[in-house]
C-alpha cells in the first residue's frame, strides 16, 4: 500500500486518505475506528465527511466494475512516486 504519511499532504488530506484507505480494499476491516472519525470531524464538518465517504464509495464502486468488466488491467499500487 501506497504511504501517504510520508507524503506533502495536509493533516485534513491524510485524514481523508485513512478514510479511502478504509472504505476500499485496502484494509480488511472496513470500519470507520472512532479515532478516524474524531480526526476527521477536526478538519471537516459532518456533510464534508458524509460527501467524501459518498465519494470514496462511487469511485470504489466504478473500478470494481471497470475491473469485473475487464475493461482496464488492476494494478498493484499507485504507480506514482515521491
Amino acid at each position: 500500500m501506497w504511504d501517504f504519511e510520508n507524503g506533502p499532504f495536509t493533516a485534513g488530506e491524510k485524514a481523508a486518505m485513512h478514510l479511502a484507505s478504509r472504505l476500499s480494499n485496502a484494509s480488511p476491516d472496513h470500519s470507520i475506528p472512532s479515532e478516524l472519525l474524531d480526526e476527521l470531524r477536526s478538519h471537516f464538518a459532518d456533510g464534508e465527511i458524509m460527501e467524501l465517504s459518498m465519494t470514496i464509495a462511487v469511485l470504489v464502486g466504478m473500478a470494481r466494475m471497470l475491473f469485473s468488466l475487464e475493461l482496464v488491467d488492476e494494478e498493484p499500487g499507485c504507480p506514482l512516486s515521491w
